[in-house]
């Protein structure tokens, strides 16, 4: 399987998880350890132990919105804000 690309995910359920290996043999890609599982509180607790790891390999994290924002930027940067404890 050399050639291939391993990606790491975290995710916030079972299904969350089928859709991301999904996802990553679309694009070609082999899926690597998929963490999480435990909902979206408990992912967002580890987004920046997920964000450290990013720093040595390749790595995706899968949140749906719910009803938290009506796009992705203000999320994220909420989520930014949370965990630098602004």
């Amino acid at each position: 399987m050399s050639g291939h690309v391993f990606i790491s995910g975290a995710v916030e359920g079972m299904l969350d998880e089928a859709v991301l290996r999904r996802l990553m043999k679309k694009v070609g890609a082999m899926a690597g350890p998929i963490y999480g599982k435990n909902g979206k509180s408990f992912l967002l607790q580890k987004v920046n132990a997920y964000n450290q790891a990013a720093r040595f390999a390749p790595w995706v994290i899968l949140i749906d919105l719910d009803h938290d924002d009506d796009c992705v930027p203000p999320f994220c940067n909420s989520v930014c804000q949370i965990q630098r404890g602004i």
